[in-house]
């Protein structure tokens, strides 16, 4: 063979490689790319493997995982030796986002969540570890109290059913415990899901106990009582929807619409946990819709009350089908919050800012004008969504809203709370002791007592 013919052979191999090498090339990118935007807007990810029985295996651990069915998820996690070389790399770092985060969720002290007698054991939430001192109650879903002063920390008990916690029996609205969930059997919840939530809840009311020196929280108990109460149900609520399983984030969630439905300006649950909570929540849906498939939009502006309603309707439309790409959104959004603007929030006097650029004030008379430029902006971001095709058909939002029957069933599963002959010392604490310290103005001296050096 003639050296020219040789070269010819050499180049024709080198330039074949380097069509093909850039073809692939051109597919790995578009394969990425389209991950990328999918990861973007909350969207299942393309399979590059292209195996079913491992597509099949993922998928069947992403379903229990949704489901918190933990049992199921171990058993199918036994086959990650196995499958981890051939999912592809989205697969794999979501199966350990899974395994590690199922061990957060359910930690090797959740066993004496469930306990029968009295005990104290050390719980962890934001990442801090403390006391908790647990009494299980056959009457109450869930309480807390302060009970005294130990090694220079506020003493809180907690108390819960503990039947009530991991039962896999399914949640149901014709309970005796008089929680009502909108279409509860859609989202497959559990008796056991609803008892998470209040777990979570519960040790949550510790993170001003763990962000604040014993004194500071005598002085902020002793002269703002009733913001005390807000900020503590505000942030068991972000705990609740952080450490809570995907089941009990829209458990949470829908949880709260009773709130937003039967609202009252002075209840510490509809202002800091559904207000609040709503209005950080929707703040981020509203900012970048295209990145929550499974949140429905109304398709028409409330005609008043412009956030209330439309906390309300994105609750009550969620979808059952929600992703766990949604689902870990959600989750590391609520954590670099509270990380980042949590104890901002504690010192500022209930002054939260929410991810848009706007303010919430968790008292409801202080918050006046806030509400106001909040209502403006929602407005202005609905009117885009639905000149954009994003939101519902405005027939929904119409129906909802002539939805008289559905508001009955709210207001008298609230009322029958109420009038039982066993009222729970938590529900008493949400009355403010005196009619004055409603309209008690939040001086400077709050400042001063947490010392805060930022806020002016």
């Amino acid at each position: 063979m003639s050296r020219m013919r040789l070269c010819w052979i050499v180049l024709l191999v080198i330039f074949g490689g380097f069509v093909w090498g850039n073809g692939a090339f051109a597919q790995n990118a578009s394969d990425a790319r389209d991950n990328t935007d999918a990861e973007t807007k909350g969207e299942p990810q393309k399979d590059p493997a292209g195996d079913p029985a491992v597509n099949a295996w993922y998928e069947r651990l992403v379903g229990v995982y949704m489901k918190a069915k933990w049992t199921e998820f171990k058993d199918q996690y036994k086959e990650w030796p196995k499958m981890r070389l051939k999912l592809s790399s989205r697969q794999r770092r979501d199966v350990i986002y899974m395994r590690s985060t199922a061990e957060e969720f359910h930690p090797s002290w959740w066993k004496y969540t469930r306990s029968p007698k009295n005990c104290s054991f050390k719980a962890q939430i934001w990442g801090r570890w403390f006391t908790a001192n647990y009494m299980p109650s056959q009457t109450l879903l869930g309480e807390q109290r302060a009970v005294g002063i130990r090694r220079g920390r506020l003493q809180i008990v907690v108390s819960w059913q503990p039947t009530y916690v991991d039962n896999p029996k399914p949640f149901t609205n014709n309970n005796s415990f008089h929680v009502f969930i909108p279409d509860a059997k859609d989202y497959d919840f559990t008796i056991g899901t609803m008892a998470e939530v209040i777990v979570w809840h519960e040790l949550g009311h510790n993170y001003v106990n763990l962000n604040l020196p014993l004194q500071q929280i005598i002085r902020l108990y002793n002269d703002y009582t009733y913001l005390f109460h807000h900020l503590q149900e505000f942030y068991a609520d972000l705990t609740a929807l952080y450490h809570a399983g995907p089941p009990g984030r829209l458990f949470t969630m829908r949880l709260r619409m009773m709130n937003l439905v039967d609202y009252e300006e002075s209840s510490i649950h509809t202002r800091g946990c559904a207000h609040a909570v709503g209005a950080l929540l929707t703040a981020k849906f509203l900012s970048e819709p295209d990145k929550w498939p499974s949140v429905h939009f109304p398709g028409k502006v409330p005609p008043e009350e412009v956030e209330r309603y439309t906390i309300l309707y994105l609750y009550r439309h969620i979808e059952p089908s929600w992703t766990l790409a949604e689902d870990r959104q959600l989750r590391e959004f609520i954590n670099v919050w509270v990380r980042n603007q949590g104890e901002k929030a504690l010192r500022r006097k209930g002054r939260v800012s929410l991810p848009n650029g706007q303010t919430m004030m968790l008292l409801a008379g202080q918050d006046r004008e806030y509400q106001r430029q909040r209502d403006r902006w929602i407005q202005r971001k609905l009117e885009e969504i639905i000149a954009a095709k994003r939101a519902d058909d405005p027939k929904v939002f119409e129906k909802d809203w002539k939805d008289i029957e559905n508001r009955a069933r709210f207001v008298q599963v609230q009322r029958r709370r109420n009038r039982g002959e066993e009222r729970t010392s938590r529900r008493r604490s949400e009355e403010p002791k005196k009619k004055e310290d409603t309209e008690k103005p939040q001086d400077d001296d709050l400042d001063d007592i947490l010392g805060d050096p930022e806020e002016k």
